[in-house]
This record gives C-alpha cells, sequence and structure tokens, in this order.
C-alpha cells in the first residue's frame, strides 16, 4: 500500500508515470487473492474470517479497479490537453 501512495504521489507532483501506479494497483488486487486463496485452504468451509477476508478482498479489488479507472481517465484528460495546447502552439 506505501508502493501505491508512493506511485500516486509522483504522479501528482508529474515525476512518476501513470503505468507504474496501475501496476501497484494490480499488485495489490493480486496479493489479495494470493492471501484469500491461502486462506482458504487452511481455514474450514464455514469460517467465519474467510467470510470476513473474501467480503474484504472484494472490497480491496473493487477499489483498486477504480484507481486503475481514475488513473486512466485522467491520463486521457492530460494528453488533451497536451494536444490542445500543442495545436495552440503551432497557430500562433
Amino acid at each position: 500500500a506505501t508502493m501505491l501512495t508512493d506511485a500516486a504521489d509522483l504522479v501528482i507532483q508529474g515525476d512518476g508515470k501513470f503505468e507504474e501506479l496501475m501496476v501497484c494497483s494490480h499488485e495489490i488486487s493480486a496479493s489479495t487473492a494470493q492471501l484469500v486463496a491461502a486462506s482458504r485452504v487452511k481455514a474450514g468451509k464455514n469460517s467465519t474470517k474467510l467470510k470476513t477476508l473474501q467480503s474484504a478482498s472484494r472490497n480491496v479489488n473493487g477499489a483498486t479497479a477504480k484507481v486503475v479507472a481514475s488513473t486512466n481517465a485522467g491520463r486521457r484528460q492530460l494528453d488533451e490537453v497536451s494536444e490542445s495546447l500543442e495545436g495552440l502552439a503551432s497557430v500562433t
């Protein structure tokens, strides 16, 4: 999670890459899935803690998907602004 916030800070400051932010999001999602899979092996079928973990995992997946979607939207928006500015610069 620290890597995700560090990557987000760098992107906001203009020193990071959008791809790094998306990779961090995917890594968090994958790590969470791995944790749930390992827990499934050790926990009983009716474990309430496992059900809570699975619910939390779904929330993590939803949150990381939103980070990726927001990152893509932000990147597209910056690309559009850059193209507009380039168009204005070529007119003058």
